[in-house]
């Protein structure tokens, strides 16, 4: 009970305010509609290279975080 309390007045008081619960538009997203050459070229288009350099680059950064452990070990 102590929490359904508490619970109920954010409800209500969310609803009260101005823009609160139910004056908001729904979000909406939709997938960018890829051509022929977007979709089945080995090569990257022009226009996705920079974002797509960016993704590759975050990737290696964070794949190499830290020190590998078989890093600068000698071999026994």
């Amino acid at each position: 009970m102590r929490l359904s309390l508490p619970l109920l007045l954010l409800l209500l008081g969310a609803w009260a305010i101005p823009g609160g619960l139910g004056d908001r538009a729904p979000l909406t997203a939709t997938a960018p509609q890829l051509d022929d050459e977007e979709m089945y070229s080995a090569h990257m288009p022009a226009h996705l290279r920079c974002d797509a350099c960016r993704a590759v680059a975050y990737q290696l950064r964070s794949s190499r975080s830290g020190p590998s452990e078989t890093s600068h070990r000698p071999r026994t």
